[in-house]
């Protein structure tokens, strides 16, 4: 199994950057920095540690989780699946979908040969799904090449699951291992394929794999979405038994921005209440503000 660092140097690889301080490998994520580890072995932080960070990365916060082995409910979680897994925990409905989907589809393991043929592919049909013009979500081709040579550098850290149909691939899952978890970083799926069950069967096939073939201690889609609206954790909560696993959220801003989103604090219902999508800057604006808010309620 991979040990941590090899994480931050697949990140590093695949161009994003990577400041290694205090003894903590931390990598820069839509303009912030994360400590570049899954949400059970991230090492304790504090806040010094993390102003430090920000002076040498010029980034303006970095965002980290602790407590997630957290009993009690929190504003901030982790959607994750603990095993064991089988298709009889699963709705009737459920079990149905998936069955369907098993026999018009095959899922398994992709090569990077594949991924390099047809998963850009895969994403840009699933991006014109969400956005018809195609630019906030769609991977640039040669960021999408980048990330897959970072991978083959990197085989313990970084592996793809598809669904074929025939030979050609409509839907795949880009996953990150560490430390005996797995977080499924990227999911695309064809949009023709959800007819065929793609995401039911590609998440039934993963979950038996990691869970009970593998015995991983528990698989996530990852932490409670603030800035993109998503249907997809809900998905996998009600038809495949995820769970929230609550933490607490700690986030350290540069004295500039601290200083703003402390001024600006007690008018973010006023962001909240027009429409989503019409200006992107007051959009991140707004994000700011419900992160934290929910540090503050953590």
């Amino acid at each position: 199994m991979a040990q941590e660092n090899e994480y931050a140097g697949f990140l590093e690889a695949a161009g994003h950057q990577v400041v290694r301080m205090d003894g903590v490998e931390w990598y820069a994520y839509q303009g912030f920095m994360m400590p570049a580890y899954l949400p059970h072995v991230v090492p304790e932080i504090n806040t010094e540690q993390a102003r430090r960070l920000l002076k040498a990365s010029r980034r303006p916060f970095a965002r980290w989780t602790c407590g997630f082995d957290r009993a009690e409910p929190s504003p901030w979680w982790f959607v994750i699946r603990r095993g064991p897994y089988s298709l009889q925990q699963c709705s009737a409905n459920t079990r149905s979908k998936i069955r369907r989907g098993l026999k018009r589809l095959t899922v398994r393991q992709a090569s990077l040969d594949e991924m390099r043929e047809q998963g850009h592919a895969v994403c840009v049909q699933a991006a014109a799904r969400y956005d018809p013009a195609g630019v906030a979500s769609l991977p640039r081709h040669d960021d999408f090449e980048r990330r897959l040579e970072a991978a083959a550098g990197y085989p313990d850290v970084v592996e793809y699951y598809a669904a074929f149909q025939g030979e050609r691939m409509v839907a795949f899952s880009e996953n990150h291992l560490q430390s005996k978890a797995v977080f499924w970083e990227n999911i695309w799926y064809e949009p023709d394929s959800l007819r065929d069950y793609s995401s039911y069967a590609l998440t039934h096939v993963m979950l038996d794999d990691y869970l009970n073939t593998r015995g991983f201690y528990y698989v996530t889609d990852g932490n409670r979405s603030i800035y993109h609206q998503t249907q997809v954790q809900n998905f996998f909560i009600g038809s495949f038994g995820f769970t929230c696993q609550f933490a607490k959220l700690e986030v350290t801003y540069t004295p500039l921005l601290g200083g703003l989103i402390s001024s600006a604090y007690f008018f973010r219902h006023f962001l909240g209440s027009r429409a989503r999508g019409r200006f992107p800057l007051l959009d991140k604006a707004e994000a700011l503000l419900t992160q934290e808010s929910i540090r503050r309620g953590c």
